[in-house]
């Protein structure tokens, strides 16, 4: 019994992992249509970003000298290019 939970476990991350991943793609996709000519290719020259998704989406809203993208994006383009930026700037 415990082994089977323990598979079932792993079979959910493993799952998990995929789907951040493939959202991270979609995310290097919306990245580099509408962040790159700003902030770089691979987004070398945007400060690593600290905080959740909530404050990524406050940030989109435009500050000094950055447009507002919120009315740009949608909401899952958001989070994909949450997700790309999360897996770029991870060490």
């Amino acid at each position: 019994m415990a082994i089977k939970s323990i598979a079932v476990l792993l079979l959910a991350a493993t799952a998990a992992a995929a789907t951040d991943t493939d959202e991270a793609s979609r995310g290097a996709a919306v990245y580099a249509n509408y962040c790159q000519n700003c902030h770089g290719e691979g987004a070398r020259g945007l400060a690593a970003f600290e905080g959740d998704l909530a404050t990524f989406r406050e940030r989109l809203a435009g500050t000094a000298g950055m447009p507002d993208m919120s009315r740009v994006l949608q909401e899952q383009e958001v989070a994909e290019v949450f997700a790309y930026l999360r897996r770029t700037q991870s060490p």
